[in-house]
Formats: structure tokens, sequence, C-alpha cells
């Protein structure tokens, strides 16, 4: 029986130096730098960090108390949507986001709400003075729940309403808004005017990171252009008659946290961080940021669609403890399209559970004090503080974007990121490593057939100044209008730029699953690949598993075969495969690999590829192409392919 508890003082203390030596033992004497990581922002994260050598930030309070669990109702169908958020908010939700289908988040589906009374099918019976409400759809749908708040006859103050405009983001996405840049600002600061007037008092503005994220952005690049946002509103508002002091409390910040759970922590707390620094640079009185996360779309994979729940339970974590306001979670099934109830079910549990289990909720900073967290932190505060500078000298982020110079930055980081996964050195568990050749199907949920319009006339609202505009369109849409028929004019002039692409960082595999489902439609089965296996099993059998993973990554079976020369080129001619691959130790094939090679050539092999480095003596072996660790997997199965579709075609021509 313990007689008192040991205080921390009776243990030995444990340096940094002690812990790098230990990491050393542990590496048998090879230098622990061999373990240091590049971030995709520049600088090392290394394997050992001390509390004593973290610089850190100035501490910003955060989130006080549970977070919001949002849910997605993104259902086309009003009825479905309907029976949907009521079973999410009769299940643990305490929070709703409308998806509008043009929004830079609608993915799959996104509802088109065109007048009142489809929005009072989709909200009924939902008591929204009791839930936490965001809008993503733009000026129309603040116009449409404005309108439809008052012919309900209730008082927006008295609820959580988060309309969340961003036109910067909607540019940034899709390269054209059809108005001028000053328009834009104009309508920006009227919609602010307007809704403010009405009682709306939480996040009528939005920075939102997800457009640069998925671009591929890097999490410092995220924050800069978060910080670059935030500055080109509070100027329009501020040009418009609205005190900074007033405007700071008008915008919220979306965030992407993805599974890189402590630079996902780190984002959080940073942007904290510079947000406060923002304010007092302007001499404003620090207003706290709010920060609604999302679960990265760009994380999520379209095969083993399983896996991305551990993606976003790893991001749900790392929001948590970051100290989002509120977070939403992606359901696994999203890039598939449209997901069902379950898995609906698990997006809205992976957060309720984490605050139900491990109570996170309720620990102030739990990262403060941490040498990787604080190091992390301080290390994006800087570089996003040096690019919203550069955004900031280039005249701000409107004129960045129509410039090119976020396309530019991020675009750098974003293809280094994508040879990184094409050389695997970044792995996608389920995609380029372990996939899964016999996935279930995953049910989703049908996306109802569109009906057409009925035709209306075109109302177009008044001139956007003093919240004119906007509240013409609400007057005329709570008196029965409809939103198609909305037509505000154009005073002449365009902002373009070129759009970020939306990309997610399986794409590339994607596009070549794709291929090989094509291949085995054509054929009735997958894309064959032949290992010749040389020597016993323990010889060949971590090559041959090494190579059948990578083939697999590509949708291509490949199985393997030993024996003789002359049986291996017997079996060869029975696959029907016309790509072969040498697996073995390196004696084997310096002693037998040409042999085999030109067997497999005679037996009908278009190619022969080999599992291993070229060295010099496998060099003139007659191999076309050496497949290991580090090599462009990605082109290698582009090859691979390109060989199986041109037999199918050939074939298919005789």
């Amino acid at each position: 029986m313990m007689t008192g508890a040991r205080k921390s003082g009776d243990f030995p203390v444990t340096g940094y130096d002690d812990w790098l030596e230990a990491a050393r033992r542990s590496l048998k004497g090879q230098d622990p730098a061999a373990l240091f990581r590049r971030s995709h922002d520049g600088f090392d994260v290394r394997p050992v960090y001390s509390a004593d050598g973290a610089s850190g930030l100035a501490v910003v309070p955060g989130r006080s108390g549970p977070w919001t669990a949002m849910q997605r109702v993104d259902d086309p169908d009003m009825s479905r949507a309907n029976a949907q958020l009521h079973e999410d908010l009769a299940n643990g939700a305490t929070g709703l986001t409308l998806i509008g289908r043009r929004s830079i988040s609608a993915h799959a589906g996104g509802i088109a709400t065109g007048d009142c009374d489809e929005l009072e099918r989709l909200l009924d019976g939902v008591r929204l003075d009791a839930i936490e409400l965001r809008l993503e759809g733009g000026r129309k749908l603040a116009s449409l729940l404005a309108a439809f708040l008052q012919r309900r006859g209730l008082d927006p103050a008295r609820a959580t309403i988060r309309a969340g405009l961003d036109p910067l983001s909607m540019l940034a996405r899709f390269g054209d808004m059809g108005i001028s840049r000053q328009e834009l600002a104009a309508r920006l600061v009227d919609a602010a005017q307007a809704l403010g007037q009405r009682g709306f008092a939480h996040g009528l503005l939005a920075a939102d990171s997800r457009v640069y994220h998925n671009a591929g952005a890097s999490p410092a690049q995220e924050l800069a252009c978060l910080l670059a946002v935030a500055v080109q509103y509070l100027r329009w508002l501020q040009a418009g008659g609205i005190e900074p002091r007033k405007a700071v409390g008008l915008l919220d910040f979306i965030v992407a946290v993805d599974a890189d759970f402590f630079m996902g922590l780190a984002k959080l707390r940073t942007m904290r961080h510079l947000w406060a620094r923002l304010c007092g640079a302007m001499e404003v009185p620090g207003v706290p940021a709010f920060i609604h996360a999302e679960t990265s779309w760009r994380m999520m994979a379209a095969r083993d669609v399983h896996v991305n729940m551990l993606r976003t339970t790893t991001a749900v974590m790392a929001a948590g403890m970051g100290g989002a306001d509120s977070l939403t979670v992606l359901p696994f099934s999203l890039p598939l399209g449209l997901p069902d109830a379950m898995a609906r079910r698990m997006a809205r549990n992976e957060q309720i559970i984490a605050m139900a289990e491990s109570h996170v909720e309720h620990v102030a900073d739990p990262g403060a004090g941490a040498g990787l967290v604080e190091d992390l932190s301080s290390e994006l505060a800087a570089r996003a503080w040096r690019l919203f500078q550069r955004i900031e000298a280039a005249g701000g982020m409107a004129v960045a974007l129509r410039d090119g110079l976020v396309l530019r930055e991020i675009s750098k980081v974003a293809q280094k990121r994508q040879r990184h996964i094409a050389h695997r050195r970044e792995a996608l568990t389920g995609v380029s490593e372990y996939p899964d050749l016999k996935e279930v199907t995953v049910p989703l949920l049908n996306l109802p057939d569109e009906e057409p319009a009925a035709p209306a006339a075109a109302f177009r609202p008044r001139a956007p100044r003093g919240g004119a505009a906007m509240n013409s369109m609400i007057d005329y849409l709570a008196g029965g209008g409809a939103v198609r028929a909305i037509a505000e004019r154009s005073a002449g002039g365009r902002t373009r730029c070129r759009e970020l692409p939306q990309t997610r960082l399986d794409d590339d595999f994607e596009r070549l699953r794709r291929r090989a489902d094509a291949l085995e439609r054509q054929t009735g089965q997958k894309p064959a690949v032949f290992l010749a296996l040389l020597g016993p099993p323990a010889g060949h059998s971590a090559r041959a598993g090494w190579a059948r993973n990578l083939f697999a990554a590509g949708g291509m079976a490949a199985s393997g075969h030993a024996g003789s020369v002359d049986e291996l080129a017997a079996a060869f001619a029975r696959s029907g495969a016309r790509l072969a691959c040498l697996c073995g130790p390196d004696r084997l094939y310096e002693a037998s690999g040409e042999a085999v090679a030109e067997a497999l050539r005679k037996a009908g092999a278009r190619q022969v590829w080999l599992a291993g480095k070229p060295g010099e003596s496998l060099k003139g072996i007659g191999i076309d192409r050496f497949i290991h660790i580090g090599v462009d997997v990605v082109a290698g199965l582009d090859a691979a392919l390109q060989l199986a579709g041109e037999t199918t075609g050939k074939e298919s021509a005789a």
C-alpha cells in the first residue's frame, strides 16, 4: 500500500541533452538529425524538443468550454434534409451549416432553396434560437434567411446566425465575379449594413482558408491569406463608414484542419495570436478570433473511404485542442457523393465522443508549454506574417488574387507536395500505401432530379448603399419572390483572377484507379501484372509484397509465380498479362535475371521491370524499368496502365 504520493522533485531532472542521447541510442548511434522532417513552410520539424528551448507566442485566450458541434445541411431534397437535421439535433449536434449549391464547400450536393416556402420546408420544426446556424451561400442565401425570419416574426438578435459572407473566396474559387472590385466591395459593405440593421450580430463576414488549403497551401500560407482577407474586408468596411472598432467584431475565421495533428493544433493557436497582433497594429481593442474549423477536404480519399474516419478523428482532436469555437466534420463518403445516414452519424459522433470521453474542451490551450507545439506556432507565425506583408505590399488580397501572387506562392508548395506523394515520401494510407482492391461499395444517397424552375419576372435590387440593396432583396423575398429572379445590375468592369484549383491529395492516384476501372469494365478483370519470383520465398517475398502493393495503388492486380526459367515463361503465357516484374535477391538478378527477362519477352511480355535499384551489374540485362523506394510511382503506374490500355485497344480492334 502506498503511504504517500511522490513529489515531482523526487524524480531526476531530465534535460534536452538527455533526451537527445536517448534518441541517439535508439538509432544505434545515428545522428537524430536524420529524423528531421522539412515542413512545407520550409522549417525543420525535429524529433526532440524541450520546453526550455521553446520561444513560444504570447498567450491569447481561446474557447472556454465545449465547442459547437456543427452538421452540414447539403441535401438538395428539402424533405430529406429536414429529416436529417432533426436527427442530427436530436443526437448531439448543437449547430447546423446550410450549404448552398454554389458554395465553395458544396462538393457532392448543396441546397437549392429558391424561396421562403422552400426554406420553410427545410427548417420546419427547428428552433433557431436554440442552436447556432451558419450560412455558406453568399448574399442571396443570407437574404433568403433574413426574409424567412421576417416572415416568421423572429428577431435575429435572439439567435446565433453567422452569414459568413466571403466574396474573395468565391473569386479565388471561380475566377470571375462578374462585377468590378469596387462594386464587390460596395455589395459586401451594403450587406453588412443591412444585416446589422436587422439585428444580425454574429459573423456577418468570414475569412475562409479552405479555398487556399484545397489549392495546396501550406499552413503559414493559409494563415497569411486569412489575415490578408480580413484586412481587405476591414478596409472596405471602413471606407463604407463602419469603424474598425465595430468592423473587427463582424469577422469570423474558417480554418481547414487535416490529419497532421500537431501542425493543425499549432495553426489554430497561431491564428488567434496573429489576429490579436493585427488588432494591436490597428490600435483596435482586441476582439478574440472566432474560429470555425472544418476537417480538410484535401486530405479525403475516394478509395478505401473508411480510412477517412481515421483522418477526420485526428483532425477533430487537433481542432478541439487548438481551441476551435465550432467544428464541422466531413462525412467519410463525401468524396464519392452524397453521404447516407451512417456516414452523417459517424461525422457527428466523432466530435461528440471526443468531448464526452476526453473532456479536451475543458482544458485551456493544452498545447501551451510543449516544445514542439510552441516551436511550430512560432515558426508559422513568423512565416505567415512575412507573406501577409508581401500581399499587403502588392496592394492587398484582391489585387494579389488578380495579379496571381497568391496562386504562384501556393502552386510552389502544391507541386512539391504532389511530387512527394508521387514518390511516396508522403504516404496516403489506402491510396498510395496498402490499397484495397476488394473494397466494398459504400451506400450513397441519390441526388434528386432538378425540376425546371417556373419563369419569374426579374427583380432588380436597389443600388448598394447603406444597406439598400440587401434590404430590397430581403423585402422582395419576404413578399414571396424567388431567388432566381434577382438580377443585380453591374456598373461595368469585372473582377477576374486565375481560379485556384481545388484538389485532393489522392487526385493523381485516383486518376490511375479510374483508368484501371475503365479497363476492368472492358475486359472483365483488373489489369494484370506478372511477378516472376526468383529463388525461395525468404529471398523474394519482401520485394514481391512491395511490388504487389505498388501496382495495387494503380488498380492493377499483381500475381506471383515461381519456378524455372521455362516454367516462368509458360506461366506468363497463360496469365493474360503484358507486363512482367522480376522479384528476388540481387545475386539471383545477376545470375539469372537476363535469361528470365529474355524468356518472358519471348512468351509475350511487352516490358520487363525489376523490383530493386539499378546497380551497375543490372543495367545490361534487358530491364525496361526499375522500381524501388523513392521512385516516381505515379509515372511508373501511368506507364504500366498505358501498356494495359494498348493491349486492350489492339485486342478490341482484332
